[in-house]
Order: structure tokens, then C-alpha cells, then sequence
């Protein structure tokens, strides 16, 4: 038989982890979570499980909301690279104090312009790399990088697509092949 009534037509559980919601918590292993407004309190929690669930694909950007207040950086620290996390998250963690999580804020590009600009005067080598090679980064932080006194810093700025080609072959010129 295959009308209404069979098998067939039953909803199955998505085989896919990155289900939203609170399916994709069931699935973690969380089918007694309270309501998510009492989430707070359960952050510090298998630290490990909620980066696992922030690096889903499609989780809701509130869940990334709340998991940017985790204690754990490793979390924090997928919350800032993921493509879902909202503007006004990746805004608050540009003044994350780990390193790692602002590398990844500066990576991202989503990352609203105002907090790349911010990431510009970053005292952290690596999180200006990494702010040089976003392409979403704004042509004005991209000059600005180029005269960083890291010559890593200038490089990746030189070499990042948002700059114009002209900007590119006068840098080169003036500076040489030591970039």
C-alpha cells in the first residue's frame, strides 16, 4: 500500500547533522535542553560539542549569538569564521582577548567594514595577515596596510584581489622584488 497512511510518506529524521534548531541539539546528544533562553547557563558545558555545533553549516544565527559568549575560544573561535554569524557578533568579537578569535573575525568576510577598519591597528601580526588577504576588506585599510612595518603584513596586502591593479604594479615597482 502506498497512499497517506503508509511508511512512505513519514516524515524521517534528516540524515544531514546540520539541521537547525532543535533537531540538530536532539542529534548532538541535548534532548532534554531547556528552552533557549536558559542556554546561557549551560555554555561552560562540553566546550567541545559546541564548537562541533557551531561549525554546522546551517545553524540559526541565534544559537551563533549565544555561542559568541562561550568561555571557550575554541568556540568563540568558530562562531567568528562562520558564514551565518550575524554583523553585530562579528562587531563584538573584534574585542575578543584571544588571538585566534580575532584572526578569524578578520578573516571573515562578512565582517562589517567598520570592525575590519578596527582590526587594522591590531598589535598581532597574524590578525593583520590575515585582515590584508580578505577581499572584502576596504580599499582604505588595504593602503593602510601596505605600509605596515611587517613586510608579511604588506604582502598579503599587495597581493589581496580588492586592490586595484594600478595600486599593485606601483607598490611593486617602488618597492622591488623584496615583496
Amino acid at each position: 500500500m502506498t497512499g497517506r497512511g503508509s511508511n512512505q510518506y513519514r516524515r524521517q529524521p534528516a540524515a544531514d547533522p546540520a539541521v537547525p534548531g532543535p533537531r540538530l541539539l536532539r542529534q548532538a546528544g541535548l534532548s532534554g535542553l531547556p528552552a533557549p533562553r536558559r542556554w546561557p547557563r549551560l555554555l561552560p558545558v562540553a566546550p567541545e560539542m559546541w564548537r562541533e555545533i557551531a561549525d554546522w553549516g546551517r545553524i540559526p544565527p541565534r544559537v551563533l549569538r549565544l555561542l559568541s559568549r562561550h568561555p571557550k575560544s575554541t568556540v568563540r573561535a568558530a562562531v567568528a569564521v562562520h558564514w551565518r554569524t550575524p554583523p553585530t557578533v562579528l562587531q563584538q568579537l573584534v574585542g575578543d582577548p584571544d588571538q585566534q578569535v580575532r584572526w578569524c573575525v578578520a578573516s571573515n568576510v562578512h565582517t562589517p567594514r567598520a570592525a575590519l577598519d578596527m582590526l587594522a591597528g591590531s598589535q598581532e601580526v597574524s590578525v593583520r595577515i590575515d585582515l590584508a588577504g580578505n577581499p572584502a576588506a576596504p580599499v582604505g585599510t588595504l593602503q593602510r596596510l601596505l605600509r605596515d612595518p611587517s613586510r608579511a603584513v604588506a604582502r598579503a596586502a599587495v597581493n589581496n584581489p580588492s586592490l586595484s591593479p594600478a595600486v599593485r604594479a606601483v607598490w611593486q615597482l617602488a618597492h622591488g622584488d623584496d615583496l
